[in-house]
Order: structure tokens, then C-alpha cells, then sequence
């Protein structure tokens, strides 16, 4: 019983299933996340430094030790 209202749940409620075209899809907006997700990174942080550095809440040494 609990085996007939199982199946009958699954192919009323979703019918999931991918063709090509959401596959392409779901790559590239993988592919677009993580390359802003890194461009934002690498710019916020340049930003932050150089606006701490320029403010004089931040200083760097040139010498190494």
C-alpha cells in the first residue's frame, strides 16, 4: 500500500528530469558564479588595502626580514 502512494506521489508531484540544454545551462551559471565569486574577491580586497593604505590606518615595509 504504502508502495502504490509512493509511486503515485512521484509521478504527480515532479517530473524531474534534465535535457541538454539544462545541463549546458546550469554549467555556465556554475562556471559564471565562481568567476565573479573570484574577480569580486581579487577587486575587493585590492580596493580594501589600497583605501587602508591611502587612509594611514595600514602600512606595509618594504624590507624583508
Amino acid at each position: 500500500m504504502l508502495q502504490i502512494i509512493l509511486d503515485l506521489c512521484l509521478e504527480s508531484c515532479y517530473n524531474i528530469s534534465m535535457n541538454e540544454n539544462d545541463i549546458y545551462y546550469l554549467f555556465f551559471l556554475v562556471m559564471s558564479v565562481h568567476l565573479a565569486y573570484t574577480l569580486g574577491k581579487q577587486f575587493g580586497i585590492q580596493t580594501t588595502i589600497d583605501y587602508l593604505e591611502k587612509e594611514g590606518i595600514l602600512e606595509f615595509d618594504d624590507s624583508e626580514k
